[in-house]
Formats: structure tokens, C-alpha cells, sequence
């Protein structure tokens, strides 16, 4: 496979103008959707191979989710691509502005392990909504996935339209030296910013959907066990590892006993006496993973949880009282089951907590008193906030996705997947023979009166 002779004939299809119309995007879409549609079982027993997700989880995480976004880009794509107009001001008169979306053209997208279906093909659905090319590279750790992903497009698309291509490092590499108009990546912040190093030399578009760690708050509520609940499922889905997943709870100290307690009754409710037993029950990615996660668990005050099995590579869902925020499971995105909770008196504390790990991508609160919410949405940088629950805000397709400063780039998501996908033209058109002189030198004492009445304001 010769990727420059790939990207060769993306760009080319790409300056046909064949994406350029409306009926062929939304073509595409409906095809994408029959697709997914039709390879829904394969997709979910690749997402079992990889992953051990559930079918119930499957369906909600990976299948459903794309689906929708599908149908809601196929339900608004004309009016998204209608010119937009704007108002002239006087100066410019007479004359009409407006903008028109133009697509950046052949697009690379690198997928992550962590939910190898919708993070492929999310993105995929806002290329093909604004009228570009894709290349989607998804992630070598899932491989029974990439497969499928790979069968599927290649079913579907053309390969100088869509393709998927898979392999190593090395792949992913020889697929950055290609000058693509935008560079679509999901995962780390470190390799974040050698994609972000890497299209800056092209000067192409970067979106970078990166993670960080997102502190769930418990400040004053009177139904702790409808909290819990909520704040329990955003950690165990994939088993912790997802990149909106609450990373560690800020908990008032006069709710930590009944905070505690709520959280293990709902372990057993959701997953079972043994959680590790359970077959639903996502298992780590791998063995490195893993053994990086149980090193949390070394010497720490658990509270609940604390079991794994190494042959199976789960984890069960684990409570950690944390006396020290500078503890090395604060140093990093924990991306597992493991859940550390903090102690707070004073809502000052909050804050230098959070500021010890800055920009998540998702914030979480819980509490009654809309003051004290209003404070915390406004006073933290955060890419996106769920109030009362937790990831929800992901699945608003009016609610653009995406990171601030260290935990991304750039958002999509909806009407944002097109935008981000697409180019706003500005245009400005002057009326052929109308025109105000009053711009034009020679200015004469009356001209130099008005426009000093009339700009000076």
C-alpha cells in the first residue's frame, strides 16, 4: 500500500468537485448509515474481542451515538450549507454579505483504542457532511475492530473518497509526512503535541480532542443515592477508560461517609458481588495498562473495590480516600476504575485542587445550590460541564464536544463537525452600478464635515 499515492488520489477526487454537491454528501451519509446498520453485529463481537463491551453498552457507546449523529447531519446538511447572510454595515451599502462553508478538503483522521467505532466514525460523518476526503487511521490496539472498520468503509466508499488503513506506528507516521488540509486526532495530550508540531508545518487545520483529568464535585444534595448512581456510571462505562470519565471526586467532608457508602451499594447493583466476574464488564486494553492501574493501588486506604484478575485484565470499580493531591495517581488521567476521593471544607480548597491539574476536558457537579454552581462553571476552564450528572453533555448534538488548552483543540459534535470540517468563507458583494461616494477622495470640506459627524460618534 503506497500512502503518498493514496493521498495522491484524494486530492485529486477532491478537486473533481464530486463533494461539492449537496445530493452527493447526503448520499454518502445515507450510505454510512445503512452500513453501520448493517454490520451492527460484526462491529459489536469486534467491540467484544477487543474490549469485552457488552452488547447493551455497545450499542449505546459505539453504534447508537454515531447513528443519531448521522441522521441529525442528514436531517440539517441543507440549511447548514445555504449561504448565511450577515448584516452590511452603512459604509458598505449598497451591497449584501454572507458566508458560505467551504470544505478544507482531504482530511486525516487518527482514531483511539478506547472507543475504536464512534471516535472513527464521528468525525467521519462531519468530513463527509462539509464536502471532503478521509483517510481514518484507527488505533493498532484494536485490532479486531480496525478490521471490521476497514471491510466496512472499503465496502462503501472508494478508497480516493473514504478509506481506512491500518498498522503500527510506523503507518500512522509515513500518513503524517503526507501535506493533508486537516489533522483530526483523538488521545493523549503528549502525542497531541506532535500533531499539533507536525501540522504547523504545513499550516494545515488541527483538531485535537485530547483528555486530562475531570474532577466530579460533591458540594450539597439531598438524594446522594440519585447522585451517586450518575456519578458511578460516567466511571465504569469501558471500565473507566474514557476520556470524559470523572478522574477524581472533590468531596464536601460532611458527605463523604453517605457519599461512600451510596457509590459501593450502586457497584453491586450495576455489576454484581464480583465485578470482575461479571461478563459485561469492559476488561483494561492491555497488560501495560493494567499493571499501571493496580500500581494505584499499592499502599492506598480503599474504601471499596480493590479486586482484579491479571488473566482477564479487569479491575473492579475501586474507592480511594486521597490525604495528598500530589500523589502520583494525581499526576496523571487515571483512564480505569479507579476512583480517588478528596475531602474539602472551605470551596477555596476546591479550586487550588483543581488547579493542580488545569483545563479538563469535562467538569462535574453536584449540588442543589445554583450559586455555588454558577461559581464553579464560571471560575473553572473546563472543555465542557454536566451539572447533576455526568458525560450526558457528549450526546446534545446542539452541544459542541471538544477540550480547552492542554486537554484539546477545536470542538465538533452536531453543527460544530461541519464547521470544523469546513472553511467559513466571508463574501461581500457590491451593487453593480449603485455606489456612496462619500469614501472616494478628493474629500471636500463638506465631506470631511459628514464623516466626521457620522464616524466620529
Amino acid at each position: 500500500m503506497n500512502i503518498e499515492s493514496i493521498y495522491k488520489e484524494q486530492k485529486n477526487f477532491f478537486d473533481s468537485n464530486t463533494t461539492l454537491d449537496y445530493h452527493f454528501r447526503k448520499a454518502m451519509l445515507k450510505r454510512l448509515y445503512q452500513g453501520v446498520i448493517r454490520y451492527q453485529n460484526r462491529l459489536i463481537e469486534a467491540l467484544k474481542s477487543d474490549l469485552n463491551k457488552g452488547e447493551t453498552e455497545a450499542i449505546l457507546t459505539e453504534i447508537w451515538i454515531v447513528l443519531s449523529e448521522i441522521k441529525y447531519h442528514i436531517k440539517h446538511l441543507k440549511r447548514w450549507m445555504n449561504p448565511k447572510r450577515v448584516k452590511t454595515p452603512l459604509i458598505l451599502k449598497p451591497g449584501k454579505s454572507y458566508q458560505i462553508a467551504q470544505p478544507l478538503g482531504v482530511n486525516l483522521i487518527l482514531s483511539p483504542w478506547n472507543y475504536p467505532i464512534q471516535l472513527a466514525l464521528m468525525p467521519l460523518v462531519g468530513a463527509i457532511a462539509s464536502g471532503g476526503t478521509a483517510v481514518i487511521k484507527p488505533s493498532s490496539q484494536t485490532k479486531a475492530s480496525a478490521k471490521v472498520l476497514q471491510e466496512m468503509i472499503g465496502e462503501l466508499f472508494e478508497p480516493q473518497y473514504v478509506i481506512v488503513i491500518v498498522g503500527d506506528h510506523a503507518v500512522a507516521d509515513e500518513l503524517l509526512n503526507q501535506p493533508f488540509d486537516h489533522l483530526f486526532f483523538t488521545g493523549s495530550s503528549a502525542v497531541g503535541k506532535k500533531i499539533a508540531s507536525i501540522g504547523a508545518k504545513n499550516l494545515a487545520r488541527v483538531t485535537l480532542e485530547l483528555g486530562g483529568k475531570s474532577p466530579a464535585i460533591i458540594h450539597n444534595v439531598t438524594r446522594i443515592d440519585k447522585i451517586a448512581q450518575r456519578l458511578l456510571f460516567g466511571k465504569v462505562v469501558n471500565a473507566g477508560q474514557t476520556c470524559v470519565a470523572p478522574d477524581y471526586v472533590i468531596c464536601h467532608k460532611s458527605m463523604l461517609k453517605s457519599t461512600v457508602n451510596a457509590l459501593n451499594y450502586f457497584i453491586k447493583k450495576m455489576l454484581g458481588e464480583s465485578p470482575i466476574d461479571n461478563d459485561e464488564y469492559p476488561r483494561i486494553i492491555s497488560e501495560r495498562h493494567f499493571n499501571r492501574l493496580i500500581g494505584y493501588l499499592e499502599n492506598a486506604n480503599i474504601l471499596g473495590g480493590g479486586t482484579y484478575n491479571r488473566n482477564t485484565l479487569k479491575i473492579s470499580p475501586t474507592l480511594i480516600l486521597l490525604d495528598d493531591i500530589n500523589s502520583p495517581i494525581m499526576k496523571e488521567e487515571i483512564f480505569g476504575p479507579i476512583l480517588p476521593i478528596i475531602t474539602y471544607q472551605d470551596e477555596e480548597e476546591i479550586y487550588e485542587i483543581i488547579s493542580q491539574n488545569p483545563n479538563p476536558l469535562a467538569l462535574y457537579v453536584f449540588s442543589e445550590n445554583n450559586f455555588f454552581n454558577n461559581r464553579i462553571i464560571s471560575r473553572i476552564k473546563s472543555g465542557g460541564v454536566s451539572v447533576n450528572d455526568t458525560i450526558s453533555h457528549l450526546v446534545n448534538h446542539n452541544l459542541p464536544f471538544g477540550g480547552i488548552f492542554t486537554s484539546g483543540t477545536g470542538s465538533y459534535h452536531g453543527y460544530q463537525s461541519f464547521l470544523t470540517f469546513s472553511h467559513l468563507k466571508s463574501v461581500y458583494e457590491k451593487h453593480p452600478r449603485r455606489e456612496l461616494m462619500i469614501k472616494y477622495p478628493p474629500y471636500s470640506e463638506r465631506t470631511q464635515r459628514i464623516i466626521k459627524r457620522f464616524f466620529l460618534k
